[in-house]
């Protein structure tokens, strides 16, 4: 939840959404009764009103890992290999990227494995002006990154499309 926060979810569609996901298993009312308390604590919105920020990177490597049926924490961290190996797929990774990933996360080298990764689904963001140096200290880092990177990169390439037809149009 803190991480949507993060993101820039707003406390009414994080109630939507979440709502959305658990009355999947469970009622309306199970769902208010049960966890739209604590989603507006965390928004700072119930009990001392105090604002949480999400985790930074090292807070959740160094925290308690998901039990089960919990989906939170650090992939790289707390999955065990095959479990990793089994969701980098989905980033169309090359084996030998994905080989890099997995032996640095079972190096215990957690944040040079997702910096590895972001390199790797990012590819020529330095020539956007983006580092990979940050995305592995805070998840909102790595999202923020990954959206100024897709845009910038449509940017440019709208750009170049844009030279070609004028070039075409001489």
């Amino acid at each position: 939840g803190l991480y949507l926060k993060g993101a820039g979810l707003s406390v009414d569609d994080a109630m939507k959404f979440f709502q959305g996901i658990f009355t999947k298993i469970m009622s309306v009312d199970q769902f208010n009764k049960q966890y739209s308390y604590g989603i507006r604590h965390m928004y700072g919105k119930e009990g001392n009103r105090v604002d949480y920020t999400p985790f930074s990177c090292m807070k959740i490597i160094m925290g308690t890992a998901p039990g089960t049926g919990e989906y939170h924490g650090c992939p790289y961290r707390h999955s065990n290999k095959t479990h990793l190996s089994s969701l980098l797929p989905y980033s169309k990774l090359s084996d030998d990227a994905k080989n890099a990933i997995l032996s640095h996360a079972d190096k215990g080298n957690f944040q040079i494995a997702c910096r590895t990764h972001w390199e790797v689904t990012h590819p020529k963001a330095e020539k956007l002006g983006l580092s990979s140096d940050i995305v592995a200290s805070h998840p909102n880092h790595w999202t923020e990154a990954s959206m100024i990177y897709y845009k910038k990169k449509a940017e440019s390439e709208l750009k170049i499309k844009k030279e070609i037809e004028e070039t075409l149009n001489s």
